[in-house]
């Protein structure tokens, strides 16, 4: 089975199965997919195949639309090894792909306020406690200091 073949099979399968915003979010990709290697079997794609085709399709982009791509096209050969009954390991289940693309949490004491972008809450909590402030929590002390509420 081709790529191409690959992709309408799959692209049938979503029709029904997927919101409108999926699908387009998965046609532009699947698009430039068919356009990098259509011909090409789908037993015969690399893990070097894969990771060109993210380097190439998300440069400049942020991290969690390169995360994005990364599980698109993952789920594509999930859905077509799985589909199709082909014996092989998927291309996109490499550590280094895995690696490259993932989303990096941030730590809850990391956040930042949209207010007061460089102080974080816990500094906040420090500075109310400091002025004798009530602490609030499940928001940032500062927001409802500032509110008086």
């Amino acid at each position: 089975m081709t790529i191409r073949e690959a992709v309408d099979l799959f692209k049938q399968h979503q029709k029904g199965n997927a919101a409108k915003n999926t699908l387009r979010s998965y046609g532009r990709f699947l698009e430039q997919l068919q356009v990098r290697v259509s011909e090409k079997e789908v037993v015969s794609v690399s893990p070097d195949d894969i990771g060109a085709l993210l380097d190439e399709c998300t440069e400049g982009l942020g991290r969690s639309t390169r995360h994005l791509r990364y599980a698109q096209i993952k789920a594509f050969f999930n859905y077509i090894i799985e589909a199709t009954g082909l014996n092989i390991k998927s291309p996109c289940n490499t550590a280094s792909l895995s690696k490259t693309f993932k989303i990096v949490q941030r730590r809850a004491e990391t956040r930042r306020s949209p207010l007061c972008p460089s102080i974080s809450p816990s500094d906040c909590q420090s500075m109310l406690s400091a002025a004798n402030w009530p602490l609030v929590t499940g928001c940032f002390p500062f927001v409802t200091a500032l509110h008086g509420t």
